[in-house]
């Protein structure tokens, strides 16, 4: 497709099939006079919150970090259930320019989107023509979805994509659409992730397919579901933003330029610039910002209607401020729900000490009115405030008090909830007996009330449980049962992220082409939502297991097409992982200094990002190459330093992997002894989690030691406990090759017999999961022995 170029006045002058979202800036400019969603934050903020707090929450840093469907929904859940605020946005009556330039749009046969709640587009439309329509309602939109074949047809349709409170050519109240809307950003945020709803989507898809998108009335804070939604449009022709502000001269910022400006930091430094910038690295298609007064940029050249507008203006009430409305129709809030709310906006903004402050003092009051249910729901956001902090057992505690008044009460989402967090801490502790126990707990209730998002959540926990510790069969069991649920409810991102994780267990079943199966699937359903960063991940995954089955061409280009894209969308967590990850791939090919290099410069991001953890994770890696080079010393220091990092958080994992790591340093110099002690130590960790599959890893490792010292009894006896432990975690490769060690050690030891009971069941397994090498080396074996 031939990328147009993006010059706001010729493109509005020229044939191209234009795409129209307009955002709340728009009905700032008088006659409207609607405050934009700034004031209206702050207006919120200070009719809701305790005085002690407004100084903070009211600054200038706390808003730009705010946004304002979070306010919105914490506010109608808190304050205002009926959602009475919606009325406010009916008392601007008059449209200003913006909207008639948007209807002439319409008019001329081009598409508009919005994500208003006021009725200005409306307004204006009904001047234009009394058989206007707006598209509201799920319904409303299953039965328009196709908004080129309505603009053929000569239809004017305005389709609000976060709901309103009414329609107002039919009458209809439709205040159930914003509530949908707000539910839905309150479910997606736990995530960070949110999008259109797929009725929602679809049609978005089908009003961008070859056109042009122009965007307006958008400050920068308020994107949270545009640009995603954006990012999947694949068909998109260009994108022109236009961002308002007050200054008369227009600045242009163009796409081409953004790599550049990346680079000084002198450009691309704000929250929209970052994702404007990833948008045209993710759709590959040109994007321009605009930054200047809108309805200034827009060459509106009808000056009767310009003139008509400023006399309009002169003669058109002041729209009241919205504190001045709230005052006047809703009651005040008593003191501890304005303490709730202080304590959840302070952590819209992650000021998590504040947030705590504030919730304790809710609770108090609460607690001492008989308020069950505030009392417990601010318990558990204690709870997350604990959690957050670092003290889980003081989160454990909260999250306990809440489920109990939430069970008394019989709130079983409440109850489903508080379980969960329950498990998570337990999990984060330690105890995976109590985690499960818990998320079975939850997901029951989930289950008895038929919700189905919360069904899969939870069982797809129990299943990152199991595969955590090597319980494979069980792992997979759970995982599918998740995938399922997500694929009954057309979950694309949840079916995404379980294919994902099903690629993961067959890759650790030994399953690698199974694995690579799931991954390519995975990686096709984020390429059809073009989420970039799903499939960036699932290309490394893909690269690591060609790295396991040899292929390590392949490998290296998967990788380095991740790591091309995470660099694209300035992701660096995921730039540093795609760099270890080549680092690994150049050690299986012998480039160790290359391997060294990147494993290096993997450190260095981790560093950056202060992700202690995966700084760990680089020294161990770096610690082998070192020993490879012959340089012990340096790779030992190495490894105490990841060590201290494992053990100052206590993560037992990370210990298990270093001193099988140290273990490896020492075997690789000549001293078997020690290496072997390390080898144990790391055994017992790994005991302690019960860690199967890293387990049954070491005895095989400990097993090709007592191999090479000729110590055949021994070398048995923990190949023995090998093929146990991965019998017992599923992964059917590695059993068949203990099979094999292990009738190779009897045939050492003179068990003519037992050997060739070994080889069989190697035959048989290797036949039962179609291992061609496997089958062959076994009838080979079995040949051999009986031929003796």
């Amino acid at each position: 497709m031939k990328q147009p170029e993006l010059d706001l006045e010729k493109i509005l002058e020229s044939d191209e099939s234009l795409t129209f979202l307009a955002g709340a800036g728009i009905s700032i400019d008088p006659p409207s006079n609607l405050p934009s969603a700034r004031r209206i934050m702050r207006d919120i903020i200070r009719f809701s919150c305790v005085d002690e707090s407004l100084e903070d929450l009211l600054s200038d840093e706390s808003i730009n970090n705010m946004q304002f469907e979070s306010i919105l929904q914490i506010f109608q859940e808190i304050i205002d259930p009926e959602l009475k605020i919606m009325e406010y946005y009916g008392k601007a009556k008059s449209p200003n320019v913006i909207h008639h330039f948007l209807v002439d749009m319409m008019l001329k046969g081009h598409i508009v989107m919005t994500t208003n709640f006021d009725y200005l587009i409306e307004y204006a439309l009904i001047e234009a023509d009394n058989n206007a329509e707006a598209v509201i309602t799920k319904d409303d939109y299953l039965n328009h979805k196709d908004p080129v074949k309505l603009v053929n047809k000569g239809k004017l349709v305005l389709y609000k994509l976060h709901g309103s409170k009414k329609n107002i050519f039919t009458g209809e109240d439709t205040k159930e659409s914003i509530i949908s809307t707000i539910d839905a950003f309150a479910r997606e945020k736990k995530e960070d992730v949110f999008s259109l709803p797929q009725y929602e989507l679809e049609l978005f898809q089908n009003a961008c397919k070859d056109r042009i998108l122009i965007t307006l009335g958008y400050s920068g804070g308020d994107v949270f579901d545009v640009i995603p939604t954006i990012r999947k449009m694949k068909d998109l022709k260009g994108v022109v933003w236009i961002q308002h502000s007050e200054n008369e001269e227009a600045h242009i910022y163009n796409s081409d330029s953004y790599d550049e400006l990346l680079k000084t930091s002198k450009g691309v430094t704000n929250h929209l610039d970052r994702l404007l910038y990833r948008l045209h690295n993710s759709l590959g298609i040109k994007t321009i910002k605009i930054a200047g007064n809108t309805s200034k940029l827009l060459p509106i050249h009808n000056k009767i209607q310009r003139d008509s507008h400023i006399n309009h203006i002169k003669s058109t009430p002041k729209v009241k401020t919205l504190l001045k409305w709230l005052q006047t129709n809703l009651s005040e809030p008593s003191k501890p729900y304005k303490q709730y709310m202080s304590s959840i906006i302070y952590k819209f903004e992650n000021n998590v000490q504040n947030a705590l402050k504030y919730a304790k003092k809710a609770l108090e009051t609460f607690e001492n009115i008989k308020n069950e249910t505030m009392t417990a729901h601010t318990l558990q956001n204690i709870g997350n405030y604990y959690f957050q902090l670092g003290a889980p057992q003081k989160a454990l505690e909260n999250y306990i008090k809440s489920y109990v008044i939430f069970d008394k009460n019989h709130d079983k989402l409440g109850s489903a909830g508080s379980l969960s967090y329950i498990a998570m801490i337990y999990y984060e502790t330690g105890k995976a007996k109590q985690a499960i126990e818990n998320y079975k707990k939850s997901y029951e209730i989930h289950k008895g009330i038929r919700n189905l998002k919360g069904m899969s959540n939870t069982i797809g926990q129990l299943g990152l449980i199991y595969l955590d510790f090597g319980m494979l069969s069980k792992s997979l069991e759970f995982i599918k049962e998740a995938y399922n649920i997500d694929k009954k409810i057309n979950n694309l991102d949840g079916m995404a992220y379980h294919l994902g994780i099903l690629g993961l267990v067959y890759r650790r079943l030994g399953q690698f082409q199974k694995a690579l199966e799931y991954h390519k699937n995975s990686f096709d359903v984020y390429k059809n939502l073009n989420n970039q960063q799903g499939m960036a991940a699932h290309l490394g995954n893909m690269g690591n297991i060609y790295i396991i089955i040899g292929k390590l061409d392949k490998a290296l280009e998967h990788h380095k097409r991740a790591y091309e894209i995470h660099k694209k969308l300035q992701y660096i967590k995921g730039m540093a992982e795609n760099l270890g990850n080549i680092g690994i791939n150049y050690i299986r090919l012998g480039k160790l200094k290359k391997a060294l290099e990147y494993l290096e410069r993997c450190y260095e991001l981790y560093k950056e990002l202060d992700n202690t953890n995966q700084m760990a994770t680089a020294l161990t890696n770096m610690a082998i190459i070192l020993s490879d080079l012959n340089n012990p010393k340096k790779a030992l220091e190495y490894s105490q330093k990841a060590h201290d990092i494992y053990t100052k958080f206590n993560n037992l994992h990370g210990i298990g992997a270093i001193l099988k790591t140290m273990g490896y340093i020492y075997v690789n110099n000549g001293n078997d002894q020690t290496g072997l002690e390390y080898y144990e130590k790391a055994c017992e960790t790994y005991e302690k989690i019960k860690e199967i599959n890293e387990m049954a890893v070491i005895k095989a490792k400990i097993a090709n030691l007592y191999e090479k010292q000729q110590k055949w009894e021994k070398a048995l006896s923990y190949s023995q406990k090998a093929y146990k432990l991965y019998d017992k975690t599923g992964n059917r490769h590695e059993v068949v090759t203990m099979l094999n060690r292990m009738g190779l050690f009897e045939l050492k030891l003179e068990k003519k017999t037992e050997a060739i009971k070994h080889f069989e069941e190697m035959l048989k397994r290797s036949r039962e999961i179609q291992y061609k090498k496997g089958v062959e080396l076994a009838e080979n074996l079995l040949k051999e022995v009986r031929e003796q």
